[in-house]
């Protein structure tokens, strides 16, 4: 037997959900929009900008490192000179220091470094004379 007033409670919960999502969906719907005017070139030369300002010497890490090369890699904004061989000598330096292994059982950290470095146009294979087994496997 049901209790009185559990299926008013139940609505009262769900329209509060209901009005809860509607409001948040509301005020962020005009985030994306809401750029100044400006053209997509400006605001992405203004994130290239603001990302290389930020992170002015790349290295191997997820934050600061590959995951700010390979987007600014992949667009089209005008970048220091020489942003990319700071990212590519780090990572010869690192591999030099620590003889070739980036982790002992983090694999994803080859698979980014891999990735950050053809997206520059750098050869994996050809980052400090470290060509080792494990990168060759990773490189397939």
């Amino acid at each position: 037997m049901k209790k009185p007033g559990m299926t008013n409670r139940r609505k009262q919960g769900t329209r509060g959900i209901a009005v809860f999502l509607g409001a948040a969906l509301f005020c962020t719907s005009g985030v994306a929009v809401s750029a100044k005017g400006d053209s997509l070139e400006e605001v992405n030369q203004k994130t290239a900008d603001y990302e290389t300002g930020i992170v002015t010497d790349p290295t191997v890490a997820s934050i600061g490192g590959e995951w700010t090369v390979m987007p600014l890699a992949r667009g089209e904004a005008s970048l220091p000179d020489d942003y990319f061989e700071k990212y590519r000598a780090n990572v010869e330096k690192y591999l030099k220091e620590n003889d070739g292994i980036l982790s002992d059982h983090k694999y994803t950290e080859y698979s980014r470094v891999v990735l950050a470095l053809k997206s520059i146009g750098a050869a994996p294979t050809d980052i400090g004379g470290m060509y080792r087994k494990r990168w060759k496997i990773l490189i397939r």
